[in-house]
């Protein structure tokens, strides 16, 4: 088990396309604002819509990832929509009344702390070309299975996808530990952690908050935000628990902790702090609306 985390542990906002050869690669697409405001009234789910839907009224298929689920290692919660279009390299005539297969479809967690901790295999084969998408927000849980060892295959379509940890007490998965959707009732619960980043996202993009240097500021900030949120921290608590995970990651990058980094770490905690309280306030009123529901221009 991983014992080292990154300090902003920056883990889901985009999916990052890497195309394997041979195989089309899958389209990232931007849902219309019809289709998210669906998405935020239906029940949390990764759909499949095939390509030949009627009009775009249906949201599609619940894709079942299988296996059985583990608490071993942390939830994650997705920070953006997702929308991949899925055209397989080979179509296969499909029989008066036969219902086509979707791809299929894992989320195996690569190892890493921060970035793209999960990737997305699809294997297209011969089933019927459309797209997968999902809400932001949606909630994945670890399986007891394993990924194999095998790299994918030139028929294998791999996506990267980021996410935040929802659980602060423990350590990122290994690599090739399986992920699925999370239950109804993960996902009822975690639901308020869309308007955390939500407004993250509109804060940053309107430069209401005040980055410091770190690169990753705004990822911090998410996953702090979730973390302070769920774990109910104060101010004392949030700069205590930044600081010994701060001279953790230092201390098993073999770098020293002197009393003038812990100063300089603790300095860095008012304007944090701050900015994690501005996000959870604004993403309270985001949570209780009308603007959730406002029309889209």
């Amino acid at each position: 088990m991983m014992t080292c985390r990154q300090t902003g542990l920056p883990i889901i906002a985009a999916l990052a396309i890497t195309l394997v050869t041979h195989a089309e690669a899958p389209q990232q697409i931007t849902l219309p604002p019809e289709l998210v405001d669906s998405l935020d009234l239906a029940s949390p789910a990764l759909r499949y819509v095939p390509r030949e839907a009627c009009c775009g009224a249906e949201l599609g298929a619940i894709y079942e990832i299988p296996g059985r689920s583990t608490d071993r290692y942390p939830l994650f919660v997705t920070g953006s929509h997702i929308g991949i279009q899925v055209s397989p390299a080979v179509q296969q005539p499909v029989s008066p009344g036969a219902i086509p297969s979707p791809p299929s479809l894992r989320l195996v967690a690569t190892g890493a702390a921060g970035g793209d901790v999960f990737r997305i295999e699809i294997l297209a084969g011969a089933a019927i070309a459309g797209r997968f998408i999902a809400s932001d927000g949606l909630v994945l849980e670890a399986v007891s299975d394993r990924a194999p060892s095998s790299t994918p295959d030139a028929q294998t379509i791999v996506t990267g996808l980021e996410g935040f940890s929802a659980e602060f007490s423990k350590d990122p998965p290994p690599a090739g530990t399986m992920y699925r959707v999370a239950p109804a009732r993960q996902q009822e619960r975690l639901k308020s952690m869309r308007y955390l980043l939500r407004a993250a996202d509109g804060l940053s993009s309107t430069r209401r908050l005040r980055p410091d240097r770190d690169p990753e500021y705004l990822n911090f900030i998410k996953q702090w935000s979730i973390w302070t949120r769920l774990e109910q921290w104060d101010l004392r608590e949030f700069g205590d628990t930044f600081t010994n995970l701060t001279r953790k990651n230092l201390e098993s990058a073999k770098q020293s902790w002197t009393r003038d980094v812990e100063q300089r770490v603790r300095a860095l905690v008012p304007g944090r702090w701050g900015d994690v309280q501005t996000v959870l306030t604004t993403a309270d009123v985001l949570a209780a609306g009308p603007l959730m529901n406002a029309p889209r221009k």
